[in-house]
């Protein structure tokens, strides 16, 4: 058997407050200055959630009435990071910035519900979380959290883990064709199985693929390669906006903050950028966009983009 290893534990705990808390900080940007209790949530991702939310209360209950500790803290630390951060979050950030009150009040509720159950392991932790969001009070001073049957969606539960399995597989086809995700595809073929829209729509947008269909056989996908010279553009303005978002970043802009941009680059991208440029303004907050070297700015990157670099500056 594999000694104890300090370090493993170390770097276990560092992992998981992180997330824990980039959770925290990621509802803290789009936090809400009145929020009300009672919500239902009509969206297959908050659905899905919520019931999440609930299966784990359950699980960590019983374990923690078995004296398995360890039991209970591993189906924490698989809850956050793969139920609510690389799933939830990373598939929702879209809605969350198109204001969308309902994901707000789900997040609220579930981090809620995350610091009642963390109290017991992680008590700085799990305050930290509660006067963050619930701002009075003490996480010490609530009961451990009841399921709440109407949050209870198992059939939603079994289409989200097939949801995610069909994600898996578009993405390993991906991979083998050395097609990356920010490049569209045409469509994926599902054998074997086939899901409600709002599942479809998640699928769609986790593999880029403009068209979803379900075929009979056994369970399988097929990813449909061929990039036309339509999916071609609509790939490199991707990778544009990748960038910009990037440079944003490093540049710790908000969101109401509007920029410049400037490229040096070949026409063949100039008209890439030509053609969404409505789009490019609106998805990357751009006052103005211009093909020249500008005499100052706040940032320049050097990129290649289907084997051509180019020069984007912000201001």
């Amino acid at each position: 058997p594999k000694r104890f290893d300090e370090k493993d534990l170390k770097e276990i705990y560092r992992k998981f407050f992180n997330v824990v808390l980039n959770c925290l900080k990621f509802y803290k940007e789009f936090e809400p200055k009145r929020v009300k209790s009672n919500f239902s949530a009509k969206e297959v991702l908050n659905q899905w959630i919520l019931s999440r939310t609930q299966f784990l209360i359950k699980k960590v209950e019983k374990f923690l009435e078995n004296f398995q500790a360890t039991e209970a803290a591993r189906e924490i630390e698989n809850f956050v990071i793969e139920d609510l951060s690389r799933w939830y979050i990373r598939v929702s950030k879209e809605k969350f910035y198109q204001k969308k009150k309902e994901y707000l009040l789900t997040l609220k509720e579930v981090l809620l519900s995350l610091a009642k159950i963390l109290a017991p392991f992680l008590p700085f932790l799990a305050e930290t979380l509660w006067q963050e969001i619930q701002k009075k009070g003490s996480v010490h001073l609530e009961s451990f959290p009841k399921i709440k049957k109407r949050f209870l969606k198992e059939k939603i539960e079994k289409e989200m883990e097939k949801t995610r399995e069909i994600v898996s597989l578009g993405l390993k086809r991906r991979k083998e064709a050395q097609i990356k995700v920010r490049q569209p595809l045409a469509e994926l073929k599902i054998f074997g199985v086939s899901l409600k829209k709002d599942f479809v729509e998640i699928i769609k947008k986790e593999l880029n693929v403009k068209k979803v269909s379900f075929e009979k056989g056994k369970f399988d996908v097929f990813l449909d390669t061929k990039i036309t010279p339509e999916l071609k553009k609509e790939g490199i303005f991707r990778e544009i906006l990748r960038q910009i978002q990037d440079m944003r970043k490093r540049l710790s802009l908000k969101k109401e903050n509007k920029i410049k941009v400037f490229f040096e680059a070949p026409k063949e991208i100039q008209k890439v950028i030509k053609d969404f440029e409505k789009n490019l303004k609106k998805r990357a907050i751009i006052e103005k966009i211009e093909f020249k070297k500008p005499k100052k700015f706040s940032l320049l990157r050097k990129i290649k983009i289907d084997k051509k670099e180019a020069s984007v500056y912000i201001l």
